[in-house]
């Protein structure tokens, strides 16, 4: 006689980003992220590719030579589960996972945060706060461009998988997390608000449409949170992600 049940498998997926990784793991065993535990073992850089970890539990027919039950079954989990990781570091996950269910949504995401870092073997900091459904985390410290990657990218990766990982470990909240590198984002920020000037400034000069360079979303509210504090001009998003551009034109029904 058999029954359905349970062994901890792992992969280890390569791939250009973080994003990639995961969704190339998440194919080849056919599964949701809300089911997996995912590990960074190596953020990309310049010259390499990201490395994750993807955990899961895999459905097994296990063969009734004796009442199962339900200390059977679990020590068949943890012996599987050794065979596959001698560290046993999937017992630390499983139990970081319960934990995380009682923890405030910010210790969660300071954790996992600090957990990425360590593993960076980068010396920071970070500070946390919240306001309503957003949850900021500030990361300080020198030497943090393997953080940031080149033009930010390793940040929007980050946060991607930060707010992923507390989508799946507080499912009934709806909470949002913003992660701020070094003053990366206030430059960068700065920037972008002077680019609109620019294209507003430009627009009104030549008395024609100006289109932007595409944007991510983020960076196109800030565009259009700058431009609409005029009546002159009129600001408009156009195209498909990631090409989506915003276009600046005279505001012809301006009184």
């Amino acid at each position: 006689m058999y029954k359905v049940g349970y062994i901890m498998e792992q992969i280890e997926i390569v791939a250009k980003t973080i994003e990639d990784a995961i969704a190339e793991g998440l194919k080849q065993i056919e599964m949701n992220l809300e089911d997996v535990t995912i590990t960074i073992l190596k953020q990309p850089g310049m010259f390499s590719k990201a490395k994750i970890k993807i955990s899961f539990e895999k459905p097994q027919a296990i063969k009734l030579d004796e009442p199962l039950t339900q200390t059977s079954v679990k020590n068949n989990q943890l012996n599987e589960a050794e065979k596959i990781d001698n560290n046993n570091d999937k017992e630390f996950e499983t139990e970081q996972a319960s934990d995380f269910q009682s923890l405030d949504e910010k210790i969660i995401a300071t954790t996992i945060l600090e957990n990425i870092i360590c593993e960076l073997n980068i010396d920071a900091k970070i500070t946390q706060s919240a306001k309503g459904k957003v949850i900021l985390l500030e990361v300080k410290g020198d030497s943090l461009g393997a953080l940031i990657g080149r033009g930010g990218e390793n940040i929007d990766s980050l946060q991607l998988l930060l707010n992923n990982i507390l989508r799946v470990k507080t499912p009934l909240e709806k909470r949002r997390i913003i992660l701020h590198i070094g003053d990366y984002q206030i430059q960068k920020e700065k920037k972008i608000r002077e680019l609109a000037n620019v294209a507003r400034a430009k627009c009104l000069e030549i008395n024609k449409t100006v289109r932007m360079d595409p944007m991510n979303s983020y960076e196109r509210r800030l565009v259009h949170d700058e431009l609409n504090k005029t009546d002159d001009i009129v600001c408009e998003s156009f195209g498909v992600e990631p090409y989506r551009y915003v276009t600046v034109r005279p505001n012809d029904e301006k009184e």
